[in-house]
């Protein structure tokens, strides 16, 4: 993945995280994230008991955009947990700015 996709869907991310953080909740979400380890499970969990769903989101997304093939796997998750318009909103801003980026790298060559 470019760094430059991954800082477009990151944006994205952030413009969205009052809807994810109203629509989904945060432990539901974790068991369909293969990515994340225990550690990050917990920490996640302990961060909704203590200070919510909102910031269990928000600490979530970071958690998860630190790990190798994140987009596919949200975007599975969002699926595995019946939000496909969420799902497929990310999906689109993925494909936009990955598909982007790899033709404006072609033509650098």
């Amino acid at each position: 993945m470019s760094s430059f996709a991954r800082d477009r869907l990151s944006k994205y991310l952030r413009l969205k995280l009052a809807d994810y953080s109203s629509r989904l909740k945060a432990t539901d979400l974790i068991t369909h994230l293969p990515c994340l380890t225990a550690s990050d499970r917990d920490e996640i969990s302990a961060k909704k008991d203590f200070a919510g769903n909102y910031s269990a989101i928000v600490l979530l997304l970071d958690l998860l955009q630190k790990r190798l093939n994140w987009p596919e796997q949200l975007i599975q998750a969002l699926e595995d947990v019946e939000h496909p318009d969420l799902a497929e909103g990310l999906r689109t801003e993925w494909n936009r700015w990955n598909q982007n980026h790899i033709r404006e790298s072609l033509k650098i060559i």
